[in-house]
């Protein structure tokens, strides 16, 4: 009977019982910044400000089962309206352990200089496309400017 059953929820997550049970955890930010991030300055210099744009900083961590690894970031829900600069250098592997594993990324609106296509409080949307071709949708809440 119990074989059965497991046999069922394996046909039924088309054999990814260990994502449906255990899954992918995460948190982070998502913060606007109107700095345009010069590439030398001077101890007394003000920066100039630039196009809004936003910084992420994502931690992700598997919640047990197996090791998966995160394939590509962000997907469609974002690329449509803005670009994504990764910062962090992979590979983005989750062991089982749950030891986190840090991205960080810039979101600049399409085309480059436009407004920001969410507005504090809303969520971004992010895809991170996993092995095991799976898909972990991942919302952070936009804050305000950086300082």
């Amino acid at each position: 009977m119990l074989e059965t059953l497991v046999l069922a929820l394996i046909r039924l997550t088309g054999g990814r019982l260990a994502e449906v049970f255990f899954g992918v955890g995460y948190d982070g930010s998502a913060r606007v910044c109107t700095w345009s991030h010069p590439i030398a300055f001077y101890a007394d210099s003000v920066f100039p400000p630039g196009p809004p744009h936003i910084h992420v900083k994502l931690r992700v961590w598997s919640k047990g089962g197996h090791a998966t690894t995160i394939l590509s970031i962000a997907g469609e829900r974002a690329r449509k309206r803005m670009t994504i600069e990764l910062e962090s250098q992979g590979p983005y592997v989750l062991d089982p352990s749950g030891s986190p594993v840090g991205l960080e990324f810039t979101l600049r609106p399409i085309p480059e200089g436009a407004a920001l296509p969410y507005a504090v409080g809303e969520s971004i949307p992010t895809d991170l496309h996993m092995s095991r071709d799976w898909v972990k949708k991942v919302g952070l809440p936009l804050q305000g400017d950086e300082k």
